[in-house]
């Protein structure tokens, strides 16, 4: 079982210093931030990607996902295959850098668009990139709002009308317990996305019922079935590395390095819990 970082998470750290975090965190990959100002603009898409692969080897690190912020949610055409292209960019970028998996950052609702089009124009979107994607073996995952994208059946209509293996989930449990409002409907639906799931973000978070607002918190600290989301991955084969994010206030580093901690522990854990240590 592997670990990552979300680099977008450590965005305030500069290139190096996000490295040596990952590095001090145990972790064995990174999700890179393809953002020009991400790490105090210390990290350029520009970049040789030879150097950069060379600084991670050294920490024994590798580039595991690269995400992309690009937005379809475009009612001109133009826009939209001007954000399409930056895309087709990313997965090269992520091609040279040796990653497979190009996450699509979460979807802004826009007010000026119905749900209709805004559904129409991602699909739309996705469906543009795939056959790049298709060419050098990438995936393309969709990392689900808690709006546009938060039902399951919204993600699972989008990967089965693709027709394509290469469009997949990001899941975040997060955002499912955002959406749902539910904690046994967050699991009902991890169940049925874990099978169409290439990439993992875990997060944690707490449901206040009396107010209704989610509060994230470290792994371990929250209501989210984490623990599920891992065995039903495993059960299946998953083989990529399990990345762990924190975007709340407090210490990023220690709210990253005690989800890896608690995943790391569980087998301990439940030896325990069973009698049997």
């Amino acid at each position: 079982m592997e670990f990552g970082v979300i680099a977008s998470c450590l965005a305030d750290y500069s290139w190096k210093d996000s490295l040596d975090a990952a590095w001090r965190l145990g972790c064995e990959a990174i999700e890179l931030d393809t953002r020009p100002t991400a790490h105090h603009s210390t990290w350029s898409p520009d970049r040789d990607p030879e150097v950069a692969l060379a600084e991670l080897n050294d920490l024994g690190l590798r580039v595991g996902a690269v995400v992309s912020f690009a937005d379809f949610l475009q009612e001109d055409d133009a826009a939209l295959e001007r954000e399409v292209e930056e895309v087709r960019g990313i997965l090269d970028l992520a091609f040279r850098h040796r990653a497979e998996v190009v996450r699509l950052a979460p979807p802004q609702p826009k007010t000026s668009m119905s749900r209709e089009a805004m559904l129409a124009a991602y699909q739309t979107g996705c469906g543009r990139v795939l056959e790049h994607a298709e060419q050098n073996g990438m995936l393309i995952c969709m990392h689900h709002d808690a709006e546009l994208l938060g039902s399951p059946d919204a993600l699972l209509r989008l990967v089965e009308d693709s027709g394509s293996y290469n469009l997949r989930v990001a899941l975040d449990v997060v955002e499912l317990l955002r959406a749902l409002r539910d904690v046994d409907a967050v699991r009902d639906a991890v169940v049925r996305l874990v099978p169409h799931t290439a990439h993992v973000i875990l997060r944690d978070a707490r449901l206040d019922c009396d107010t209704g607002e989610l509060v994230e918190v470290p792994v371990g600290d929250g209501q989210c079935p984490v623990e599920l989301v891992v065995s039903d991955l495993m059960s299946k084969g998953f083989f990529r590395p399990f990345y762990v994010g924190y975007y709340a206030d407090g210490d990023v580093v220690q709210a990253v390095k005690q989800g890896i901690d608690y995943f790391r522990e569980l087998p301990n854990r439940l030896l325990e819990e069973a009698g049997w240590l």
